[in-house]
Parts: C-alpha cells; sequence; structure tokens
C-alpha cells in the first residue's frame, strides 16, 4: 500500500529560539534528512515561517488555522495529499525510520483513521498514520477549540499500538524541543550523575572513569558548580585571573588547563566535546540530559532529579521504586556495562 509522508517543519520554535527544520544533525539540517529519507514517497511539508528555505521536489503547506498547534499543520497535510493514508512525522523526529513506517503499515484497515503507538504508557499522536477520512472531524475539532491531538487518539476510529509488542522503543519518537535536547541528540553520550550533597557523587565518577578507562575509552568528566567556584590564588595562574585576566592557561608536555572569566552554558562545553567516548556530568539535575540518581540509605530516600531519570544507584538493599533501572552502588562494574551498552559504540572504542 502507498501511503504519503507529512513533515510537521513548523516555524521558529519558542523554546529552541530557531526554526528546527535547520537544525544540523549528520551534516545536514533535520528536513533534509527526513526528505532524504522518504525518497521515492510523496511528501508534504507543512511549514509557517517565511524564511523558510523550501527544498526542490517537495510540496509545502501553510496553516489556515494559525497558532493552535499541529493539529492545523496535519490538517493541511491531509487536504493536499492524493494518498488515503499518510504518515505524520515532526522535523525534529530525526531518529524516524522506514522499518517503524512499515510497521505502522502493517496496522492500517478501514476500521480505524488514525494509527498511533503507546510507549512506556505515552501515547504518540505525531509519528502516526493519518486518514484523510479525519479532514472533517480535525476541522471541527479546531471549529470546537480542541487543539489537542491526544483527545483524538480517546476517539473509537483511533487504532493504538503498544511498542512493548514490537522491536521497537521509546527513542524512535524522541523529539527535539530545547537546545539541551538538540545536544542530547547529537551527543548521544552523555549521562548526568545527580544526587544530595555528600551523596558519594564524585567517588561514583571516580570509579566508573577508572573502568571505563581501563577498558580503552576516552572520557570526559564535568563538574557544574552551582554556585560559583574559585581559583587558588597561591599559583600563578591563580594570581593571574585575580589580577584581572580574561583568560588564563597553563601547560606542560602532556596536558594543559585554562579558565576564561565567561558566562557560559553546557552547549558550550559540548560544542568542543567531540572527541570523547563519554561525556560524564557531576550535576544539572534539572537537565534534559539523562541522569542518574545516587540515593543513599544515609540520606533521605525522596527523588530530588527531574525526569528523564534514567535509573537509580543506591546501597538500599529493598529500594523499591518505580523505575526499570536500579544499580547497586556497590557494583560499579555493572554500571559501566550499561553505561557501555546504551551510550558508546562499539566502533569508538580506541
Amino acid at each position: 500500500m502507498n501511503i504519503g509522508i507529512g513533515i510537521l517543519a513548523g516555524g521558529k520554535s519558542s523554546r529552541m529560539g530557531e526554526n528546527k527544520s535547520e537544525l544540523i544533525y549528520k551534516g545536514n539540517t533535520f528536513l533534509e534528512n527526513l526528505i532524504h529519507l522518504f525518497k521515492g514517497y510523496d511528501i508534504i511539508v507543512s511549514s509557517n515561517d517565511k524564511d523558510f528555505k523550501k527544498i526542490d521536489k517537495v510540496r509545502y503547506t501553510e496553516d489556515l488555522y494559525k497558532n493552535i498547534g499541529p493539529i492545523s499543520g496535519i490538517l493541511e497535510i491531509l487536504k493536499a495529499s492524493k494518498y488515503e493514508y499518510n504518515f505524520i512525522t515532526g522535523v525534529d523526529m530525526q531518529n524516524i525510520n522506514l522499518d517503524f513506517v512499515n510497521y505502522l503499515k502493517s496496522y492500517i484497515s478501514s476500521d480505524y483513521y488514525i494509527f498511533s503507538v503507546k510507549s512506556n504508557n505515552n501515547i504518540h499522536p505525531i509519528g502516526a498514520i493519518y486518514s484523510k477520512k479525519m479532514v472533517p472531524t480535525l476541522e471541527k475539532y479546531i471549529h470546537d477549540e480542541n487543539y489537542k491531538l491526544k483527545e483524538l487518539l480517546k476517539e473509537p476510529f483511533s487504532k493504538i499500538i503498544d511498542l512493548k509488542y514490537s522491536i521497537f522503543n521509546d527513542n524512535i519518537l524522541y523529539n527535539v524541543n530545547t537546545k539541551e535536547e538538540y545536544y542530547k541528540l547529537i551527543n548521544n553520550n552523555i549521562i548526568s550523575i545527580c544526587g544530595r550533597k555528600n551523596s558519594g557523587k564524585t567517588t561514583f565518577i571516580e570509579k566508573l572513569i577508572y573502568i571505563l578507562k581501563e577498558k580503552g575509552y576516552k572520557v570526559c568528566a564535568i563538574k557544574h558548580d552551582g554556585h560559583d567556584f574559585n581559583i587558588d590564588n597561591k599559583t600563578d595562574t591563580g594570581k593571574f585571573f585575580n589580577a584581572g585576566a580574561d583568560s588564563v592557561a597553563i601547560f606542560s608536555n602532556r596536558k594543559y588547563m585554562m579558565i576564561e572569566n565567561k558566562k557560559i552554558n553546557i552547549e558550550f562545553l559540548l560544542n568542543r566535546l567531540k572527541e570523547f567516548d563519554l561525556i560524564v556530568i557531576e550535576g544539572l539535575k534539572d537537565s534534559d540530559f539523562d541522569k542518574y540518581e545516587i540515593v543513599r540509605f544515609k540520606n533521605s530516600t525522596e527523588i530530588i532529579t527531574r525526569k528523564p531519570l534514567k535509573g537509580i544507584v543506591t546501597d538500599i538493599e529493598d529500594f523499591s521504586n518505580k523505575y526499570e533501572n536500579v544499580f547497586k552502588l556497590s557494583d560499579i562494574d555493572n554500571f559501566a556495562n550499561y553505561i557501555i551498552e546504551h551510550y558508546i559504540s562499539p566502533k569508538q572504542l580506541v
């Protein structure tokens, strides 16, 4: 069965601060990657950005109903498509592949008008197949000022497919909304070790680094200090810095260190850290990077890290929680093997 492809390219994302379709990934823009992926399909791109750089051999639509979210983009794609069924993806969903699209196609039947997926109890209205028969319903929803796509998925014409019975997982539908999520996509070898003060974060990271270095990996460790930090004014470089130098550096034949008096964020550092197999951040419990929290018996067992919290490292034997990954604090080797499997490609091994 032939289907059409709809790409929601939107406009200038308020959280990203720029048009996501023009972000670079694997040497091309987000939009170029998807157009290349779906070459041979009839592709329609929904965009409301007047300065949008269009690509040849692709059709474009613009929202008739402005500023109401993706429901309007889907409506215009379906109206313009020559196919009964259309796979709709966001331009920022760069992990989508043809196997996933074909998997969804296998569920198409005349009994339903939407074919979407569920993963870890989350239902995804984007990264789904929509029938052109949805046009009147979408127009009614918009007329009623009901713009939430997930409400459509509660209707009897919606088929929801649970990914737990497939080879796919949540990562296939990963989408990028913030700078941190973008850097996570292009640097998918980043983890954050979080926890309360004196929970043992530094010691744990030290042991992890030692094991990974023994296995031949290149590791970068970043310490986030939420209260700023001081330079030792007893050293020559410290004296230079405290005297007002904007940047100081010290080096030998084997290593160097540079300190700059400059306001930066984590993205500034990640742009300069392309050569490492793994980047370990101590702290940043409120970031969008994958985080692992250390929970100790001597401290409160209350979780302080916000999602995405990927796992717990603990010394509590009967620790019960709703997280799928629980690691023993004493079994650093098991944690290291997990990190290698999930964050370090075997091709990166020195």
